[in-house]
C-alpha cells in the first residue's frame, strides 16, 4: 500500500472521520451532488449558525482543546449536513493550513462590491492509500494546484486578481471547531462556518 506524503496527509484532530470523508449513501456510494445557483442560495438553504449551535452543542468546542477532545466531537453528519452540492463561485484566496487543508476562500461574485464569501477547504488526504476517498481528495489537490499554478503556500493568503471563475463539488460540513469571521485574511472572512468540506472537485470555469 503506498505511504501518505506527511505533507499532504491530514494531520487535524477535529471531526477527522468527516473531513476527509465525502458524504455517501447506506451503500457506500457517493450521493449525486445538487447543482445550486451560487453561494447566497446555498446559504440560504441551511440553518443560520445560531441555530445550528443551539441545536447540536456537541459540535461545538474550543479551538485549544486537546486533540482527544477534537477527536471525539460527532464522528459523522447531521442531518443537515448529508449533501454533496455543486455551485459556481470565484477563488479569491488560498493557503495551506497547518492540518494541511487548503483553505479556498470563494465568492459569489469577482465584484468586490457585491460578494458574499465562503470557505471550502481541499482536504489533507486520508491516513491510508487504500481509503476510498483518498483518490478524489488527492484528485482536487492536484486540481487546485494547476489552477493557481502552483501547491498553495502556508505563510499568507495568496489573493488572486482578478478571482479565479471556478465549479466547487463536495460535502457540506458545519465547522464548530470556530466561529464566523475568524476564518480568511481581513476584510474577506465569510460570514458563516458553513463549509464545504471535503471538496472533491474544483474545476476552472469560463
Amino acid at each position: 500500500m503506498t505511504a501518505v506524503v506527511p505533507s499532504d496527509a491530514f494531520a487535524g484532530h477535529y471531526r477527522l472521520a468527516i473531513k476527509t470523508a465525502i458524504f455517501r449513501d447506506a451503500a457506500g456510494q457517493i450521493v449525486p451532488a445538487e447543482p445550486v445557483a451560487d453561494i447566497p442560495t446555498l446559504l440560504g438553504s441551511v440553518p443560520p449558525d445560531a441555530d445550528m449551535r443551539a441545536k447540536y452543542p456537541d459540535l461545538l468546542i474550543d479551538a485549544t482543546a486537546t486533540p482527544q477532545a477534537k477527536e471525539a466531537v460527532t464522528p459523522f453528519r447531521v442531518a443537515e449536513e448529508q449533501r454533496n452540492v455543486t455551485i459556481p463561485a470565484w477563488i479569491w484566496y488560498v493557503r495551506k493550513e497547518s492540518d494541511n487543508d487548503f483553505h479556498v476562500i470563494i465568492g459569489s461574485s469577482a465584484d468586490p462590491t457585491a460578494v458574499t464569501y465562503m470557505n471550502v477547504e481541499v482536504s489533507g488526504l486520508p491516513a491510508a492509500a487504500g481509503d476510498p476517498n483518498y483518490a478524489d481528495l488527492q484528485s482536487a489537490r492536484q486540481q487546485l494546484a494547476g489552477l493557481i499554478g502552483h501547491d498553495p503556500s502556508g505563510t499568507n493568503y495568496e489573493a488572486f486578481t482578478p478571482p479565479l471563475p471556478v465549479q466547487v463539488t463536495g460535502s457540506l460540513l458545519f465547522d464548530g471547531d470556530h466561529r464566523a469571521g475568524e476564518v480568511g485574511p481581513v476584510g474577506h472572512q465569510p460570514q458563516t462556518t458553513w463549509e464545504i468540506h471535503p471538496v472533491s472537485t474544483i474545476q476552472q470555469r469560463q
